[in-house]
């Protein structure tokens, strides 16, 4: 078993997808965007709209859906609500990606889900 912690895991992970966006165009925004019951991993823009995205962190492969419940995207649907208010954000295209990272790679894009 690896010595790096899960925290850590996920903000190297989270790096590895940062990097991904900005080489294909986005602008990067900001970083755990956390609230009282949710958090947002990465946050970009793009020609007039937003790209939120999750990370996950992945072992092994099942169904990646099982990783996103619906508990689970109601909580980011949420959070993407309350950063949209906060930032008095209106009038703007925007969506959430899924991005899994396996063995310091991305693995799979979930593109546009939920929203």
């Amino acid at each position: 078993m690896s010595n790096i912690s899960k925290k850590n895991k996920g903000y190297f992970s989270e790096e590895i997808v940062k990097n991904y966006y900005i080489n294909n165009g986005f602008k990067f925004i900001e970083q755990n965007f956390t609230v009282k019951g949710g958090e947002l991993d990465l946050i970009f823009s793009k020609v007039g709209s937003l790209k939120f995205i999750e990370v996950k962190n992945i072992d092994g492969i099942n169904d990646l859906f099982d990783y996103i419940t619906k508990k689970k995207l109601n909580f980011l649907i949420k959070t993407i609500n309350i950063y949209l208010y906060k930032f008095d954000i209106t009038n703007i295209d925007y969506s959430l990606d899924v991005v899994f990272v396996k063995k310091n790679e991305i693995y799979e894009i979930y593109d546009n889900i939920g929203i």
